[in-house]
C-alpha cells in the first residue's frame, strides 16, 4: 500500500497518526492532551476525544480497512508459504459444527 502514496499524501497520513495517537493518549488518561478554553474568564477544561469521524475519514481515504481498500479498488497481493511451510491433506484444520 505504501507504494501508491505520494508526497502529496504525507501530511493527510501525518495528521491520521497524530489524531490516534492524541486518541490513544486521552484513553489512557494522559494530562498533557486535555483542551482547556477560556469563556468569560472560566476556564473549562476538555477531557473527551472528538476526532473518530476524521480518523474514519482519513482511514477510508488511504485504504487502511478491508472494506476501504475493496472501494478503492486495490488487491493485496498475498504472500507466497515457502515449501516447509505449506501443509499436507492431513495436516489441514477443518472448523466442523457439533
Amino acid at each position: 500500500m505504501a507504494a501508491t502514496y505520494t508526497e502529496a499524501d504525507v501530511f493527510p497520513l501525518t495528521r491520521l497518526c497524530s489524531l490516534v495517537d492524541r486518541r490513544e493518549r486521552v484513553e489512557a488518561g494522559d494530562p498533557e492532551v486535555f483542551a482547556a478554553s477560556s469563556v468569560d474568564g472560566e476556564v473549562t477544561v476538555v477531557r473527551g476525544f472528538d476526532g473518530d469521524g476524521e480518523i474514519r475519514q482519513l482511514e477510508d481515504r488511504f485504504g487502511i480497512s478491508p472494506l476501504a481498500r475493496r472501494r478503492l479498488q486495490w488487491e493485496v497481493a498475498q504472500a507466497e508459504r515457502s515449501p516447509s511451510a505449506k501443509r499436507g491433506p492431513a495436516e489441514v484444520r477443518k472448523l466442523r459444527a457439533v
